[in-house]
């Protein structure tokens, strides 16, 4: 055996192994705890083996007045290459959590034996014997909430491996053989780890991908196949199991397939025609593939509202979730004493979601929140029955702006923002913490609750020494309706930015439109560039060089920076202490009348929609203008050319940032071209593929912009 050091596992003189690394763990959480939407709690299944389950139960499926009491059942298998990873991993923990919550399912998550101590098929072993475990049980979360007339078999990367081979076991032996009352209905395998010796193009094209190399994928295979195996055995590529047999197994038990994947996975050749084998053999087979990488799901739960949206739907649980929601709306509406009218715009915001008609789903709501004898099953009813009708237009639909973002629209003018699945993240400066920045919030102006939180890299704070970092004033993203700097997404965009650049970032909490229209935005911002030129904050004065600032954005933040520097050029004089040297516009936020080629070509994209964009633009913009108004369109009437002169002289630098998936891009480049033209230092970077503020939501992605925003501030 050779020594795996790139797979992060060495082999000891002993014959025994060291990981070189190892994830957090998370606990199990069995109390009932008001913040929680999911219990957890481990069941051992084999000492021997050491073994076990660790089962997620929604909150929901306590609620005794609710008369959905049954659940479906996912057993789920974790990844990390046979060789890695736990089930009890904070980012396996994490997704399971999500997982349950978001299917409404009660999901038992298997911890099995790894490689190479314990080589394949020792998982697969394993997991039958937990199935086998699971249907005896008499553990009262899944002998009182399981409905196993309903299970499926799940997992991810390796993990899919797993679900998949053990179906092929359980389909083997006849899925009524030994497993009753386990009925399984299907197998969910979210990009699954498949092999083979012949390369696909996609391995080729991503051979050096950040989450899965190649040369790490084979190492993985190595150390986990049969002694001897290579990557032709049946384990590893499931072309050459013993297909027609087991698949006609598969296919008159009825079971259903969804394969996931994401089009930057270096295995998402395999996994598509996998997926075209599997439909060839005739078994019912559902392929969701998308953008991202491998297992971005699980590293990034906030990201899987889709793959878990084609979980209930494969799976024919796609209005639990909401019935389930709906339930919550009844309680809090039978004991809060609220009003009709206030009822019939709760259940305007669910009606969208339902299926069938608009104004059936409307009324079907507010009957079941308001008519005691309006129950759960006649939702159910409802919902069938307007389903397959529903779907059949659903392409042809265009994509409604208020429920995409989440907003409902108040008489008085102001909006109603609901959760859009993006929690917040606090301040700390507490050094025990092991984030690599250190970040704290001081307020502006607390009539308009703003207020800054400044990024500091914990290498800087714990040097005395450390020469002065750049200051980068930097405003977050939202289609200036939308988020917070507080939101973890940007928080966390920061904080990598903050350490690989490195530099002491200011992030900006400015106030939202519609309820403050522009350039509300653009005062809070360039009141912000004031309190910090006058501050006398220690973290500022002593970390940050003054004399190197640049002004940076995201999307709406994006434009808020070109604006604050139009207006910080006209008073460069007032900002003594502060020397801003340039711009930095990632995926800048603007727009025009006419629509642009990438606008039109990209009208439903599914980050930044048509419809969406142009609803932002009517809630941020002054009342009464139109998308050419300055503050949208940045070209307009030849654009601000006595201030673009004004930034000519200062020697300011741009740079603008973006991408081909962009409906923005057109928009973006002509910007660069023409402030070219007027003579302004800019520099612009576009890539190919990806979409709107892609680094913020992928953080495997930051590192490469961040790399360019070094070499544009050092240059």
């Amino acid at each position: 055996m050779s020594d795996r050091t790139h797979v992060g596992i060495v082999r000891n003189a002993d014959g025994t192994y060291t990981r070189l690394f190892q994830l957090p763990c998370a606990p199990a959480t069995p109390e009932p705890d008001v913040h929680s939407q999911v219990l957890s709690k481990d069941i051992p299944i084999n000492p021997s083996n050491q073994t076990w389950l660790r089962i997620y139960l929604p909150r929901e499926a306590l609620d005794s007045s609710s008369s959905i009491t049954k659940l479906p059942l996912i057993v789920y298998y974790h990844g990390g290459g046979f060789v890695f990873m736990s089930a009890a991993s904070t980012v396996t923990h994490s997704f399971c959590n999500e997982l349950a919550a978001q299917t409404v399912a009660i999901v038992v998550s298997v911890e099995y034996r790894l490689a190479p101590e314990h080589r394949l098929p020792a998982a697969y072993d394993d997991a039958v014997e937990a199935l086998h475990h699971i249907k005896a049980t008499q553990d009262e979360w899944l002998t009182e909430y399981v409905d196993f007339s309903c299970c499926f078999l799940m997992g991810s990367s390796a993990g899919g491996n797993i679900a998949y081979h053990t179906g092929l076991r359980v389909a083997a032996a006849g899925n009524d053989d030994g497993l009753k009352p386990l009925k399984i209905k299907g197998l969910i395998l979210h990009h699954p780890f498949f092999g083979g010796l012949e390369r696909t193009g996609s391995e080729l094209r991503l051979a050096d991908g950040s989450v899965l190399t190649l040369a790490g994928c084979d190492g993985l295979w190595e150390l986990s196949l049969p002694v001897d195996a290579d990557r032709d055995h049946a384990f590893c590529n499931p072309k050459v199991c013993d297909g027609p047999g087991l698949f006609g197994r598969v296919r008159s038990l009825g079971w259903r397939v969804l394969v996931a994947g994401g089009f930057e996975d270096m295995l998402i050749d395999r996994q598509m025609e996998f997926a075209k084998m599997l439909e060839k053999q005739g078994i019912c087979t559902v392929g969701h593939f998308g953008e991202g990488y491998h297992g971005m799901e699980v590293s990034e739960p906030s990201k899987a509202k889709e793959l878990f949206v084609a979980i209930q739907r494969g799976s024919g649980q796609e209005n639990l979730t909401l019935v389930v929601q709906i339930i919550k709306l009844k309680k809090t509406f039978r004991s809060s004493k609220r009003s009709t009218l206030w009822i019939l715009v709760l259940a305007d915001i669910w009606a969208p979601n339902m299926p069938g008609p608009r104004l059936l789903s409307l009324v079907h709501v507010t009957f079941f929140v308001l008519v005691p004898g309006f129950g759960v099953q006649k939702l159910l009813h409802i919902g069938s029955y307007y389903d397959q009708s529903y779907n059949m237009s659903d392409q042809s639909q265009t994509i409604d702006p208020y429920a995409y973002t989440g907003m409902l629209r108040n008489p008085d003018g102001s909006v109603t923002r609901h959760p859009l699945g993006i929690p917040n993240t606090p301040a700390t400066s507490d050094p025990t913490m092991p984030s690599p920045a250190f970040t704290k919030d001081i307020p502006i102006n607390q009539s308009n609750n703003t207020w800054l939180r400044i990024f500091l890299p914990r290498e800087t704070h714990d040097s005395p020494s450390a020469a002065k970092l750049p200051l980068v004033v930097y405003y977050h993203g939202g289609g200036f309706v939308l988020c917070s700097a507080a939101n973890s997404i940007f928080h966390d965009f920061c904080t990598i930015a903050a350490v690989q650049i490195p530099a002491v970032i200011v992030s900006v909490e400015y106030r939202l439109a519609p309820e403050h229209r522009l350039p509300a935005a653009y005062d809070d911002c360039l009141e912000a560039l004031h309190w910090i030129n006058s501050s006398n904050e220690e973290w500022l004065t002593k970390y940050a060089d003054f004399s190197s600032c640049f002004l940076m954005g995201t999307s709406a933040g994006g434009n808020i920076a070109y604006h604050v520097g139009l207006r910080a050029a006209k008073c460069v004089d007032d900002l003594t202490r502060l020397k801003i040297r340039g711009l930095i516009l990632h995926h800048p936020y603007f727009g025009g009348a006419s629509r642009t080629q990438s606008e039109t070509r990209l009208a439903n994209d599914k980050t930044l929609p048509l419809s969406a964009n142009d609803l932002m633009w009517e809630l941020g913009l002054p009342v009464g203008v139109d998308r050419d108004h300055e503050y949208c369109n940045p070209t307009v009437g030849g654009g601000p050319s006595g201030i673009w002169d004004e930034i000519m002289v200062l020697g300011w630098r741009v740079l603008v940032t973006g991408c081909d998936g962009d409906p923005l891009m057109d928009r973006q480049v002509e910007l660069v071209k023409v402030l070219e033209e007027k003579g302004l230092n800019v520099v612009g970077k576009f890539g190919e593929g990806d979409y709107h503020g892609v680094e913020i939501k992928e953080p495997a992605k930051t590192g490469p912009l961040c790399v360019v925003i070094k070499e544009f501030i050092s240059a």
